[in-house]
């Protein structure tokens, strides 16, 4: 017998008569704004992230996001980007995880020198913690599921006046759980096929599909936009495929003279040049030389020649005039964040750029309509009528490793009531043979 998850709108009719409701759920926020029937003067419901960011705006002259702070950290330090890094990481995982920065203390060794770094360059987890109650003026606050606040989140609530009502995301009363019919699939074609042939243009805003980062995504992503349905997902920097094409450009310069045919077949896509695959195991350089065309050819293995005298400006510069390649504005700006600019592009350099892109991310814009792609590990509620769960299998797991400053049982506790709050409404569910 399981205890049955509440739909948006019991959610909403058990909190609308309060002021603010606060949940850590961003995307249960947004379905609650979205039934909000009368006039406001604020949002109705909103994370803890979310309102410290408007504290934040009130009382600090700037916020810094994290890649903010690490290169802020790099630029004073002059300690190496992967050390930085990590340390930081490592202390917002804490502070995340006991609410208070002081605490970090106790569980950093080499880390704490990097604390002062915190509390100058000031974040959304620094406006977390130092939150002023008094921002909320009196209103009547809620929050919905507190048990799955971290602490951090919970510096948030009010302390010191009336403490926030706590509305349950379950029904009290048991229910039982059937699953009416079970299909078997010979294997993950036959899942995506029969999840993409559901999915039409007319429905595509009233679906969701969740997996986990797997070998399904980027064949539905795929597949989706062939069939001409919008997407609502983050993308990443990291993912971008122009930017992806401008790193391996410069790293194959950097061993042009060994690089083969097969090697630079990228650059077909990338600006356009044509190669011909059977002379795939040729060193790259002897195939340009014998071919006098086209002359995009001659003219990408010149650039690729004398990449190591420009600067990562410059050679921006270059491609877009050669070959009208346009850098998305997130690479120029953490171009610019690295003070890589007007840098002779180096392998020490170039290491630097494609560390910080993989590691750290840049979010590109989002489109906020069409079907929504969800990451299993990312959210509780999905707000769609039509959803479907694919691959549920082990990597579905959120791991929990042994840390000093996680409580791990209410940490577990914390995942499974993630999962089991998953989705409100109807659900398709598909699993492989």
């Amino acid at each position: 017998m399981l205890r049955k998850s509440k739909s948006i709108s019991q959610i909403y009719n058990e909190t609308k008569h309060y002021d603010l409701v606060i949940t850590n759920d961003a995307p249960l926020a947004t379905a609650l704004n979205k039934l909000v029937e009368e006039p406001r003067l604020d949002y109705f419901a909103m994370t803890p992230r979310q309102i410290a960011s408007k504290f934040a705006l009130l009382n600090f002259t700037k916020l810094y996001s994290k890649a903010d702070i690490i290169l802020e950290v790099m630029k004073k330090t002059g300690k190496p980007l992967k050390i930085i890094h990590q340390s930081i990481e490592k202390i917002f995982d804490i502070w995340n995880n006991t609410g208070l920065l002081e605490s970090c203390n106790l569980f950093l060794g080499d880390e704490k020198e990097f604390l002062k770094y915190m509390e100058k360059f000031k974040s959304v987890e620094y406006a977390m913690e130092n939150f002023n109650e008094d921002f909320y003026e009196g209103k009547s606050i809620a929050a919905a599921g507190l048990n799955l606040f971290n602490e951090l989140d919970k510096q948030v609530l009010p302390k010191r006046e009336k403490a926030a009502d706590v509305i349950e995301l379950f029904d009290n009363k048991e229910s039982e759980n059937r699953i009416e019919k079970t299909y078997l699939f010979s294997g993950s074609n036959d899942i995506i096929n029969q999840t993409i042939d559901l999915i039409i243009p007319e429905n595509e805003t009233e679906t969701a599909i969740i997996l986990t980062d797997s070998k399904y995504l980027e064949v539905i992503k795929s597949r989706l936009i062939s069939k001409g349905i919008n997407l609502q997902i983050k993308s990443y920097l990291s993912e971008d495929i122009t930017t992806c094409n401008i790193l391996s450009f410069m790293e194959s310069a950097m061993s042009l003279h060994e690089l083969k045919v097969s090697e630079a077949l990228f650059l077909e896509a990338f600006l356009g040049i044509q190669i011909d695959r059977k002379y795939n195991q040729y060193h790259f350089a002897q195939y340009v030389k014998q071919n006098k065309k086209p002359a995009s050819l001659h003219r990408a293995f010149e650039i690729m020649s004398e990449t190591n005298s420009y600067t990562f400006g410059e050679l921006i510069e270059v491609l877009n005039k050669s070959f009208q390649i346009k850098p998305q504005e997130e690479l120029v700006k953490v171009i610019d964040m690295l003070e890589l600019k007007d840098k002779i592009i180096s392998e020490e350099n170039l290491i630097l750029l494609k560390y910080f892109i993989s590691n750290i991310d840049m979010e590109l814009e989002r489109f906020d309509k069409g079907l929504l792609l969800v990451n299993s590990m990312n959210s509780a509620f999905v707000d769609r009528e039509l959803v479907f769960f694919l691959g549920m299998d082990e990597s579905w797991c959120r791991l929990n490793p042994d840390k000093p400053y996680v409580e791990k049982d209410m940490e577990e506790k914390r995942i499974f009531l993630n999962f089991r709050y998953f989705c409100h409404r109807s659900a398709q569910i598909l699993h492989g043979a």
